[in-house]
């Protein structure tokens, strides 16, 4: 829907926010601010009456995961970059694409990090 719906400010508010992400992770500081607002941005090009209140519900998942897992910047920074780049481009498939890689990761890690704290 981001794809299909984002104004250029949309677009514009999606590339701070994950730039914002990428500083914070090269400066070795907690990005989760930033991830919360980056996946705000794409909510809210949407134009989704739904899709932007469950981003607080994100955001406890994001704080769980950034507290638990240094390799996770790797693949923010990349996951991010290829939802942006396919939202900037109006590609709805790529995006859909992008965003599932994207949710699939960290839910696999988050189903890691979970089975890690039943041993």
């Amino acid at each position: 829907m981001a794809a299909l719906n984002a104004t250029p400010r949309d677009i514009l508010d999606i590339e701070i926010a994950m730039k914002d992400v990428e500083a914070r992770i090269n400066q070795k500081k907690d990005s989760t601010e930033e991830d919360i607002a980056f996946h705000q941005a794409v909510a809210d090009s949407s134009k989704n009456l739904i899709t932007p209140r469950l981003i607080p519900l994100l955001g406890t998942i994001s704080r769980y995961i950034s507290e638990s897992d240094a390799d996770l910047d790797e693949e923010t920074i990349s996951s991010h970059r290829e939802i942006y780049e396919a939202i900037a481009s109006h590609n709805p498939v790529a995006a859909k694409d992008a965003m599932y890689l994207h949710l699939v990761h960290s839910r696999r890690l988050l189903n890691k990090l979970l089975a890690g704290k039943e041993d």
